[in-house]
């Protein structure tokens, strides 16, 4: 019997990951923000090419909206609220949704997608089965100064060296920081304190 619910309970479990990867495929609660700073609350969804999908009843036909009008999107999760907004990556292309992981006068976004992975495998009568959970892939991090269109992508390609380099001349305005960088205070694995730590301590 233990056996049966044990394995009635990983149908479960799984059923549920399968289906929160499938909820991000469907309409979510939303905001768009318009780049004229109007909002509107809704459903939304992304689509392919960093299109949105937008409606204002779950059930009515979505428009499709993009970045020549759209400046952000809120998506209102059930712990938390996923921002994602237009910035421009590429001088040649059109601008991508990236989200924003910390906001202030520097801010961090992060292009990001996510998967279901395989997360525990449990014995079972039948043969050993595998539960599953949502993963947040981060395919790259990237600052910028709130009021500059200028974006610095972090490369996980830098060398130590080169990484110091780069945020000593990015963070230039704050003595603080700066000296804190040069006796090696911070390295590339905690840039995202680096950037927590300006907008406390180096923001008038």
């Amino acid at each position: 019997m233990s056996k049966q619910i044990s394995t009635l309970f990983i149908l479960l479990i799984t059923t549920i990951c399968i289906g929160q990867i499938r909820g991000e495929k469907e309409f979510q609660e939303c905001e768009i923000i318009l780049k004229d700073s109007t909002s509107f609350e809704g459903f939304c969804r992304i689509i392919k090419r960093d299109k949105i999908q937008f409606t204002i009843e779950r059930d009515s036909t979505p428009d499709i909206w993009d970045s020549r009008d759209v400046q952000s999107v809120r998506f209102f999760r059930s712990n938390f609220d996923e921002v994602l907004e237009y910035i421009k990556v590429h001088k040649k292309r059109k601008p991508r949704l990236l989200e924003i992981k910390i906001h202030g006068d520097v801010m961090l976004y992060a292009d990001t997608s996510k998967r279901l992975v395989k997360d525990k495998e449990i014995p079972g009568i039948n043969g050993s089965r595998w539960t599953y959970k949502i993963k947040e892939v981060i395919m790259g991090y990237y600052i910028r100064r709130k009021n500059s269109g200028e974006l610095l992508a972090i490369k996980t390609s830098w060398s130590n060296r080169t990484w110091k380099k780069k945020m000593i001349s990015f963070f230039h305005d704050c003595p603080l920081l700066v000296e804190d960088l040069e006796g090696d205070a911070y390295d590339k694995k905690s840039f995202r304190q680096l950037v927590e730590d300006y907008n406390v301590y180096c923001v008038e």
